[in-house]
């Protein structure tokens, strides 16, 4: 069964004795769950995040009336769930769904579109519990069994939504290996903590090198935190290659992914939209020095002055110095001056006006500010500035590791290119 398996399940039932075998359900899969009554005062503090499964029982409150159980409902999954959650799906775990599942779906589209699921599925009560004369509540034979055939059945209903699922738990697991690998240099006696404590600070050490000060703890925390990051994205790719081919799964090629998308998509990969505060290797710095500005002449097909959308093109262009400084003389303390490049961020409009050459470097496209764009660097203006000229400049952007290192091979090819003297013929 592909369902979230780091806590990040909701179910809502004001009685409990009802819930109780959805909840062994999920218990005997090994999947965590939380449970809520929908009382006001047992609801979280604050709203949760990546929620991926909601199941909800219809009628939370005693009256029949529509209109103040749907009420109930809106206030119970707007304090429950964030509208920074993402996508989830939802269950309906009701004996009531005909009388209001209607009225929940419209509520969906109003009150409620912040956080609506990318799907309602259905787990109906009556067919694993039963009540007797006395209103006592029994499971039908082999309730737990039918619910968990019935529950497998619903999700194949899912689709794509399984791969964002299989994923988020393959990253669960291959964190607590990362864990259970770095915690058992010692043996679990009363030493343990101690000798950790020697680890991370070697592990920070590693990381950031001479400058790292004692008595910067949060710093050291943070480093040697950050040294798990290469470690856990090899595990997590060995995890991801050697697990079980995944059936019922058919990726389609579609039509809808147009130049928007795609700028989206690779400015999640490439850039990092709030950088840190303090330069680093990526950094990308509005340019403020007119001097030092690439020339738009050098980097643009034919004469700008005769090109049609001239004004609309210099509009949108910006200015930009990238830090290019290599990260080990970062980490390591070694770097005297900043060292950055200099280029445009190159309108959607002027894509094929941009001339190639071996000097120009031409990113992918991103979407920077509602806009799409191309880093277009002109790999003759590297330079370098003293640290104070930065001092009280902001970063907009942050390029992230890998497409730094292309850009900076692409530096060095420049720079080692080969050169041959010879004679030419008269």
């Amino acid at each position: 069964m592909n369902i979230p398996k780091n806590g990040r399940i909701v179910v809502i039932d004001d009685n409990y004795e009802e819930a109780i075998p959805l909840l062994k359900v999920l218990a005997k899969s090994k999947i965590p769950s939380m449970y809520f009554s929908g009382l006001a005062e047992e609801l979280p503090a604050n709203t949760l995040e990546n929620i991926r499964l909601v199941f909800l029982d219809l009628k939370l409150v005693s009256v029949i009336d529509e209109k103040t159980v749907i009420s109930a409902i809106i206030s119970v999954l707007e304090k429950i769930i964030s509208k920074q959650n993402g996508p989830y799906i939802l269950i309906l775990w009701s004996m009531h769904d005909i009388d209001y599942r209607k009225g929940l779906e419209d509520s969906f589209q109003n009150q409620l579109s912040d956080i609506k699921p990318i799907m309602i599925l259905t787990l109906k009560k009556t067919d694993y519990i039963e009540r007797d004369d006395g209103e006592k509540i029994n499971f039908v034979k082999n309730a737990l069994k039918l619910i968990e055939n019935k529950l497998i059945q619903e999700l194949k209903k899912a689709g794509i939504f399984h791969l964002f699922i299989i994923w988020e738990n393959l990253v669960q697991k291959s964190a607590g290996k990362i864990v259970n690998d770095f915690s058992s240099f010692y043996p679990l006696d009363e030493n343990w903590n101690n000798n950790m404590c020697g680890v991370f600070q070697k592990l920070a050490r590693a990381y950031a090198g001479k400058q790292l000060k004692d008595e910067e703890t949060d710093k050291l925390i943070k480093d040697a935190l950050l040294t798990f990051n290469g470690t856990f994205l090899d595990t997590l790719e060995n995890e991801i290659r050697n697990r079980e081919k995944i059936e019922g799964l058919k990726i389609n090629d579609s039509n809808n992914v147009n130049d928007d998308i795609i700028a989206q998509i690779n400015s999640r990969i490439h850039l990092i939209s709030q950088p840190p505060k303090n330069s680093v290797p990526g950094n990308i710095y509005y340019e403020w020095k007119d001097q030092d500005q690439v020339k738009i002449d050098d980097l643009f097909v034919g004469d700008i002055n005769s090109y049609p959308q001239k004004d609309s093109f210099l509009m949108k262009l910006k200015y930009i110095l990238l830090e290019v400084s290599p990260s080990c003389d970062y980490a390591q303390d070694k770097w005297k001056l900043h060292r950055v490049l200099h280029g445009l961020m190159w309108p959607e409009n002027g894509f094929d006006k941009t001339k190639k050459a071996a000097y120009i470097y031409t990113s992918p496209i991103f979407k920077v500010d509602n806009k799409i764009y191309k880093f277009v660097f002109d790999l003759r203006y590297l330079t370098t500035l003293l640290f104070d000229e930065l001092t009280d400049k902001d970063p907009v952007l942050r390029i992230r590791h890998d497409l730094l290192v292309d850009i900076q091979s692409k530096i060095a090819g420049h720079i080692n290119r080969p050169g041959v003297m010879c004679l030419e013929q008269n």
